[in-house]
């Protein structure tokens, strides 16, 4: 038996319809460049559309707010809705397997609901507030590893390497898809991941199942990163350092900004 609501239910399978969608556009489709610089396919249009869709249908009175369509200007303290219906679409134009659908739950800014899926390998990713995070119906936590190690492995976003130097003897991957990267810390797959660059669509519900396995989440100052009410809506958002709690604090010592960083937004 599920440990998850309806709702989450409900959400997961709007997840898997997502995909469908994306799915038969797999291998031919391309990309347009829009205001920001980064991609958008008509995969992604189609899918956000669903997902606005179905979710207004079944929660009318919620708000909703997504990558392609700028219909939200602010955060407000009822429900939000956080979608990014295609996460890593240079990936997905490109035919590598590494892209997601992200749907997430904000209720008064803090992440409460959350399904991060990867059609192509099909992988389903979720948490719910109490509810704890699972992978494909099972249940996931963080690594327990304590110290940084040369067999381990720190999430990063692609052109982290022009604005920070990451000391120490960790590995660095980034899959191309921030949910991605920040999902891999809550499986133990990562020790962390530093996300320097990120928008709210792209992290809503990776939080959300990052806070249920029991990572840690902070800014480069080492505060907990918990309500994102203060998160801007369409711009960049601060850097964050997501990591089991017991490594936490040594990763974080491990990050330092470089001098005249380079502009380059990812």
């Amino acid at each position: 038996m599920s440990p998850f609501s309806e709702e989450q239910q409900f959400v997961a399978h709007l997840a898997r319809r997502a995909a469908e969608v994306a799915l038969r556009h797999w291998g031919h489709v391309q990309g347009q460049r829009k205001p920001d610089g980064s991609l958008v396919t008509r995969a992604d249009l189609e899918m956000e559309e669903l997902l606005r869709t179905e979710l207004g249908r079944a929660f009318p009175h919620d708000a909703i707010l997504g990558e392609e369509q700028d219909t939200l200007n602010r955060l407000g303290p009822g429900r939000v809705w956080v979608l990014d219906p295609l996460d890593g679409t240079l990936n997905f134009c490109q035919g590598f397997d590494l892209w997601a659908v992200s749907i997430g739950l904000l209720e008064h800014g803090l992440p409460v609901r959350g399904v991060v899926y990867i059609p192509r390998l099909q992988r389903l990713y979720e948490a719910e507030s109490g509810a704890g995070a699972a992978l494909n119906g099972r249940p996931i936590v963080v690594s327990r590893e304590s110290h940084a190690e040369r067999n381990q492995l720190l999430g990063v976003s692609s052109k982290v390497h022009l604005r920070y130097f990451i000391d120490g003897p960790l590995h660095l991957r980034s899959t191309g898809a921030a949910s991605i990267n920040l999902v891999r810390v809550a499986d133990g797959a990562f020790v962390g991941c530093f996300q320097e660059s990120h928008h709210l669509w792209d992290i809503a519900a990776a939080l959300a199942i990052l806070r249920e396995s029991g990572a840690l989440v902070s800014d480069l100052t080492g505060a907990p990163v918990e309500s994102l009410l203060s998160f801007p809506v369409r711009d960049l958002g601060p850097p964050l350092l997501a990591a089991a709690p017991a490594i936490h604090s040594q990763l974080l010592g491990l990050i330092r900004p470089r001098s005249h960083a380079a502009e380059a937004p990812e």
